[in-house]
């Protein structure tokens, strides 16, 4: 059977499958038909990553004498930026280009400073140019290798997005002065908040003094930090019952001395930072233990805080390092009993054959169906 021959639906099955799986094939798909190519050619554009080799180019397609086509495809924009570079300056300069396009909902921007950067240029770039060219969008990503000389400046760039829906604030280097606006109003649609550790201070402090966003229900953080403590906990006591979604990363904290990184494992305790006896209407909790001396009794203790209305449960923790005593008591606790609505209890492994050895280690859920070992493919 040709490929002329196949029902249109399945070929789009085939080319999204493509798109997910390979997607630097898809440009040699596009080349069989005009069929696949109406299909490929959204799959292509949806995604635009601008840095300064391609920036000038990027703007050249844009301005050409023949319209641009493609403009009015593209969805998310992975901006790599050098503040203080020569080239840095051709961002700002696309953003009147880039705001006649109302279909442009996520951002992900990665933040660096050159050795020409100034602070006061690093403020600019929080607050002018090519991040005001997307009044429309939904979904940051902030990943920063640096903190400007004011944070209010990461907080006037969040309140530029007044439809935004989802945040992230990663990978943060540098120290953290918090210094917020008494104007700025947190984005009113935002539900879901991942926060790392060089930013949970900032920006639950800001949720504390200026009040939480009214939809939000989830929050992912990885507060490893010791200034993290008092605003993580007292968000979650204040405005614990309206989250539904936690996702929990225990990691070490990485202290920077000169250019060497030191881990220093275990320095908050978890359990005083992630009570989650302060969020009633939990539903859906992932742990994720990344240190390299997990320990399954803080582990454990945070799944015995949890409400009985939970329906979900994500455990990335290497179960080698453990006594198969440990995981019993968390198998044991883990019943229709206890948490009549849970439906599943999701336990990732390094190799799939590492799954016929996490039902020996939980055997009640694998009988009761809840168990779901995951290979996770590396």
């Amino acid at each position: 059977m040709t490929v002329n021959l196949l029902p249109l639906e399945l070929v789009y099955e085939i080319i999204d499958f493509l798109a997910a799986l390979h997607p630097r094939s898809l440009r040699a798909g596009s080349l069989v038909c005009h069929a696949w190519l109406s299909r490929i050619r959204p799959i292509l554009f949806s995604t635009i990553t601008l840095r300064k080799k391609n920036i000038v180019a990027f703007i050249e397609i844009l301005r050409s004498p023949n319209d641009c086509s493609f403009l009015p495809l593209i969805r998310r924009i992975n901006a790599h930026r050098l503040i203080g570079d020569a080239f840095d300056l051709y961002f700002d300069a696309v953003s009147n280009d880039l705001r006649t396009s109302a279909h442009i909902h996520t951002l992900e921007m990665n933040l660096l400073m050159s050795v020409h950067g100034t602070a006061l240029l690093a403020d600019k770039a929080f607050r002018t140019g090519f991040v005001t060219a997307f009044p429309q969008l939904n979904t940051l990503e902030l990943v920063c290798g640096f903190w400007p000389l004011h944070t209010d400046a990461v907080i006037d760039m969040i309140c530029l997005f007044p439809e935004l829906e989802v945040l992230q604030l990663t990978d943060i280097i540098g120290g953290l002065v918090v210094d917020i606006p008494d104007t700025a109003t947190p984005p009113q649609k935002l539900r879901s908040v991942i926060l790392g550790a060089g930013a949970a201070e900032l920006i639950l402090t800001w949720f504390i003094e200026a009040g939480v966003p009214p939809l939000l229900d989830s929050l992912t953080l990885s507060a490893a930090r010791p200034t993290d403590t008092l605003p993580v906990s007292q968000t979650l006591q204040r405005y614990g019952r309206m989250l539904r979604h936690i996702d929990i990363v225990i990691s070490p904290f990485h202290r920077f001395t000169g250019m060497v990184r030191i881990s220093l494992y275990r320095i908050v305790d978890t359990l005083s930072i992630f009570n989650l006896s302060w969020v009633p209407n939990l539903k859906t909790l992932t742990i994720r233990d990344l240190t390299a001396r997990p320990t399954s009794e803080e582990f454990i203790a945070l799944i015995t805080l949890t409400a009985p209305v939970l329906e979900r449960l994500y455990c990335e923790i290497d179960i080698s390092f453990h006594q198969r005593e440990d995981w019993e008591i968390m198998d044991a606790f883990l019943s229709r009993e206890r948490f009549p609505l849970l439906n599943q209890v999701t336990l990732p492994v390094a190799h799939p054959s590492e799954c016929r050895r996490a039902t020996r280690v939980f055997p009640l859920l694998h009988a009761a169906g809840l168990l779901r070992a995951e290979w996770r493919g590396y």
